[in-house]
């Protein structure tokens, strides 16, 4: 199961609507192969004994995490919420789950290559100009 976190403010109903829709699209297509499962915000109930904020799922537990915005950035969170590592307060809500799973993630980024691509047709023209331009080529078997 894949759980896919969507973020937004209110302000797009219809946009976050379209993508349960996608998100029930994909079931259907891969039934036999993966499930996603949808985060919303709106979807689960809310007590009055900790923040709003504090009872949403967080979005950085989450496999793939979708962030919509419009005109709004999001609804203020309250002072003694959770700071950025800065020590800044979060712009908002939305604010907070995107930058979270960011943070989250980037312990897992894989590494940029330095390495110029060769050609798709792999050939000796390009390889020697690589060679000339100092370029490391890529191993022949990865093509």
């Amino acid at each position: 199961m894949f759980r896919l976190f969507v973020s937004s403010p209110g302000d797009v109903a219809a946009e976050r609507a379209r993508a349960e829709a996608v998100v029930e699209k994909l079931n259907a297509e891969f039934k036999d192969r993966a499930r996603f499962e949808a985060v919303f915000w709106e979807d689960h109930f809310y007590s009055a004994h900790e923040t709003f904020q504090d009872q949403i799922p967080e979005a950085a537990d989450c496999n793939l995490v979708v962030a919509i915005f419009r005109a709004r950035l999001g609804s203020p969170l309250p002072p003694d919420f959770k700071r950025q590592p800065d020590g800044e307060p979060y712009p908002s809500g939305s604010a907070y789950e995107v930058l979270s799973a960011i943070a989250k993630r980037r312990g897992f980024a894989q590494p940029m290559r330095t390495e110029r691509p060769r050609s798709a047709t792999g050939d000796q023209a390009t390889a020697a100009a690589d060679r000339r331009d100092g370029a490391t080529p890529w191993p022949s078997s990865s093509v």
